[in-house]
Parts: structure tokens; C-alpha cells; sequence
């Protein structure tokens, strides 16, 4: 089921509703990042061809077939957000970050 209230339970409040007076500093979000990664390469770490194999349940089956779909689904939408981060930076007049030129 979704959790309706993700946004307003991260530790820095909801992200729509932010304001630069509401954001974190460089010395708080760093650690809280460190967490997340950490975190994400704990569970990553766990999976096995089994879970990966495994059938979606109803409400992401729109996803694909199975729960690799989702992985694979959050990948794509990892790209096309980072790419969107880059785009506002250069607009923003900082350097290109890609490191594929």
C-alpha cells in the first residue's frame, strides 16, 4: 500500500513544499545521504533471483511481470530525475556535471 504521508515523514519535510529557509545545509543533509546510501546498498544486497523472479502483487503489476520490473522501473526513473538535477544546475549556471564528455 502507499504511503500517502512519505513526503511529510522525511526528515526535511515534504520537498514540494520547500523553501530555501526550510532546506537543509551541506553539514546537515550529508550524513542523512550517507544513511540513505548505506541503506539502499543493504537492500540491494539482500536481493536474490528468487525475489527477483517473484510475481508483482495487484497494485504494481502495471509494472511488468515481475519485482525486477520495478528495479528496472526505478533505474529509468533515476535517469530521467538526474537529468532533470543537471538541466536545473546549468540553468543555474553550474558547470555540466556529466562525466561522460
Amino acid at each position: 500500500m502507499k504511503n500517502e504521508k512519505f513526503q511529510a515523514n522525511l526528515p526535511f519535510g515534504s520537498v514540494r513544499e520547500a523553501t530555501i529557509e526550510t532546506l537543509p545545509k551541506k553539514e546537515d543533509f550529508a550524513p542523512y545521504l550517507a544513511e540513505a546510501v548505506g541503506r539502499a546498498q543493504e537492500a540491494l544486497a539482500a536481493l536474490d533471483d528468487e525475489f527477483l523472479t517473484s510475481p508483482l502483487d495487484e497494485q504494481r503489476a502495471w509494472l511488468g511481470g515481475s519485482q525486477m520490473a520495478v528495479y528496472l522501473y526505478f533505474l529509468r526513473e533515476l535517469s530521467v530525475h538526474s537529468g532533470e538535477l543537471n538541466k536545473m544546475l546549468v540553468e543555474n549556471g553550474i558547470d555540466d556535471i556529466w562525466v561522460t564528455r
